[in-house]
């Protein structure tokens, strides 16, 4: 019940046909598992977890997942109590509460309007954001804060035992919230259960994402599939045989819980996330989130083994198959164990990430006959250290947070050669191999959705593709969920790379934008929303160089891209990624961002038009500008609020103290929800002060 304005929720007026494809949607998902959102993404109904799991009289789970390090870490104390109180009492799992927590007020940290007191602009109030009235309808019952005494229709709760329902009460909102849960079916569809607290398939994709940090082992929920798929809601190990189902450290559990948080998205051949994934690509980004960088391939990942042998295989081992375009010397396909003859694989174009059986007459087409097995976390690269974490050595792999823990040091150099650590730089970044770029408008001058004009590509279609071209000029967004690919942008004049006119869902990824212009006395942007106002955007794999500001925008996602080599001239102000002030979920993470000028940054927040609030800046390598990062508090202004700069490595490539004044400024380390944790010099591993 998260009533943000991007989010459609539970009670909110929507038109009469809106709210009636609504109620179908619920309806079918407490039935059987729906699609939702398109494509092949089908949520199990139900458990079938054979090994332990069982249910007390109350229909509770009897058994609750652990609380994982991250959990533990990273959850406030009363709240973590509370969740797993009221899991137990209400049989619902208690991280699927805690990533509801997390998502709705980042664990009540936020100081968002109606967490704390009152309510928002749709009625929904306390840190699981609960209707209280206005468009949200009142699922609280009575008033906000009532005596727990008073008899309402809703599902008001006194959590605390002090008498008292309050709303605002985390462990009162929690026991609420958990009782919403099971009034919509989580104990049979714990995906419905959050379908219907928040009608968004990314929502759903985002709780069950932390679920499986916060459990120990991780948490998820598998796409409903065809023979061999298990329909399983929160088991790790479930039934079978074929190895051992003991998770052996934390390491390796986060890595099964990065991929069982891609659990129901679809397959797409080349795809590494965060959307899609084909079988190599989930195994690569699963290790990578650790630190563990293992090769791209199938093939190459059976080579890099180290091997195992059959029958003694352990969760979060690769199993490797044939497949159709591979054979038992060159395997096509790989999957990950997960114990008990059990695995999470990209299986093939059509069919979701999901949970199947491996080895066995049942399991599916080709996965009937593994090939064999590796262990990469014991390669002779990588160190574990006493915690289970893991740590480089030589070129094989980096040090990389654990579940959100800071990296341990390395000792090396990432910022001469950031590939050979995992980051991005030109060698892993723009279009992929093999691509066979078309000029516009010398050789093709429009297409489905999109024409040249005037120096410009406009992009005016309803969810086109705009892939494999060479443009000079600037390419113009003006429609939703546009997706722009393997390009190759050169800006020319006074004019952007890509521009994002009033158009949400656009993705750009795995281009290469610069501008021979930049620096001549013009001030150029790589990417950029122009009127503040896109939501859903993804700048992803790209290359950018030789623009005044690489990213420009407010809200979305800016991962795996490569921003470097900014032109400039005179005292021009040169950012790698940059927000103007804004309160939209922002996202920057994994980006290698170097400013080899004195001005300005490599990352900023400012608040040149608002307040700062809800970013996220994690697992970034940078270097250099007068500050490497501004942290959104300017002088005087506006209290930024909920800004998290965790895990980034900042090198002294140009200046020796990461910028030419210092790492960072502009941060507050003491205002609502912001963090500072985990950042470290990149040639020695020692932290970074704020």
């Amino acid at each position: 019940m998260n009533w943000r304005p991007e989010f459609p929720h539970v009670g909110r007026a929507a038109a009469v046909v809106a709210v009636g494809m609504m109620l179908v949607m619920v309806l079918c998902l407490a039935i059987v598992g729906v699609v939702i959102g398109g494509g092949s993404m089908l949520f199990g109904a139900g458990q079938s977890c054979t090994s332990g799991t069982s249910t007390s009289a109350n229909g509770a789970a009897a058994a609750q997942p652990t609380a994982s390090a991250a959990g533990r870490a990273t959850i406030p104390a009363d709240y973590l109590h509370a969740y797993q109180q009221a899991g137990q009492k209400y049989g619902v799992p208690w991280v699927v509460l805690a990533g509801i927590g997390e998502v709705e007020t980042n664990q009540g940290r936020t100081s968002l309007p109606g967490v704390h007191s009152g309510a928002n602009a749709f009625g929904a109030a306390g840190p699981m954001q609960i209707g209280i009235g206005g468009a949200s309808g009142n699922n609280w019952g009575g008033a906000p804060v009532h005596p727990a005494s008073e008899q309402v229709t809703g599902f008001a709760t006194d959590g605390n035992g002090d008498g008292i329902a309050s709303v605002y009460e985390p462990a009162d909102a929690i026991a609420g919230a958990a009782k919403y849960l099971v009034a919509h079916g989580v104990q049979s569809n714990v995906s419905g259960a959050i379908f219907a607290y928040n009608h968004l398939t990314s929502y759903v994709q985002s709780v069950l994402h932390w679920a499986a940090v916060y459990a120990n082992g991780g948490f998820s929920v598998s796409a409903a599939g065809s023979s061999g798929a298990v329909t399983a809601a929160q088991c790790l190990a479930v039934g079978g045989s074929g190895g051992s189902g003991q998770t052996p450290n934390q390491a390796v559990a986060t890595v099964i819980a990065f991929a069982r948080s891609q659990i129901g998205k679809p397959y797409l051949w080349g795809g590494t996330g965060p959307d899609a994934f084909d079988c190599s690509g989930l195994m690569m980004m699963a290790y990578r989130s650790v630190g563990i960088n293992i090769p791209r391939t199938s093939e190459e990942q059976w080579t890099w083994g180290p091997r195992v042998a059959p029958g003694h295989e352990q969760p979060g081992d690769l199993v490797f198959f044939a497949g159709s375009d591979g054979t038992t010397t060159s395997p096509g396909h790989v999957a990950m164990v997960i114990g008990h003859g059990m695995m999470v694989e990209a299986y093939a174009t059509g069919f979701a990430i999901r949970i199947a059986s491996y080895g066995t007459p049942s399991s599916p087409a080709g996965d009937q006959n593994p090939v064999g097995f590796t262990r990469p976390w014991v390669h002779s690269g990588v160190v574990l250290t006493g915690g289970g974490e893991p740590r480089a050595s030589g070129s094989a792999g980096r040090t990389g947070p654990a579940s959100g823990s800071p990296l341990a040091p390395q000792g090396t150099n990432c910022a001469p050669s950031p590939h050979a650590c995992g980051f991005p730089d030109a060698t892993n970044t723009g279009p992929r191999a093999g691509t066979a770029l078309r000029s516009v408008p010398s050789q093709v001058s429009s297409g489905p959705g999109w024409s040249w004009s005037n120096g410009e590509v406009e992009i005016s279609g309803a969810g086109t593709v705009f892939a494999g071209f060479a443009v000079e000029g600037t390419v113009d967004v003006t429609a939703a969920n546009v997706t722009v690919r393997d390009d190759t942008i050169t800006a020319t004049g006074d004019s952007f790379g890509v521009a994002i006119r009033h158009a949400s869902g656009t993705t750009i990824q795995d281009c290469d934008i610069s501008s021979p212009s930049a620096g001549a006395g013009r001030l150029m942007v790589g990417i950029k929303d122009i009127y503040g106002d896109a939501s859903g955007t993804k700048v992803i794999g790209n290359n950018i160089w030789h623009t005044s500001t690489g990213v420009q925008m407010g809200g979305g996602l800016i991962q795996g891209n490569y921003i470097h080599d900014p032109g400039m001239t005179g005292d021009d102000h040169l950012n790698g990624t940059t927000s103007n002030g804004s309160t939209t979920a922002l996202v920057i993470r994994h980006n290698t961002v170097f400013n080899s000028h004195d001005q300005t940054d490599a990352i900023s927040l400012f608040e040149d038009f608002g307040t700062e609030g809800n970013v996220l800046i994690t697992d970034n390598l940078v270097a250099g500008g007068g500050y490497t990062i501004y942290g959104g508090q300017n002088s005087g202004g506006p209290q930024a609020f909920n800004i998290r700069i965790t895990d980034n490595r900042f090198a002294t490539l140009y200046f020796p103290k990461g910028g030419y004044w210092g790492p960072v400024a502009a941060f507050d380390p003491s205002g609502p929800g912001n963090q500072w944790s985990g950042n470290v010099w990149d040639g020695t591993g020692q932290p970074v002060s704020s």
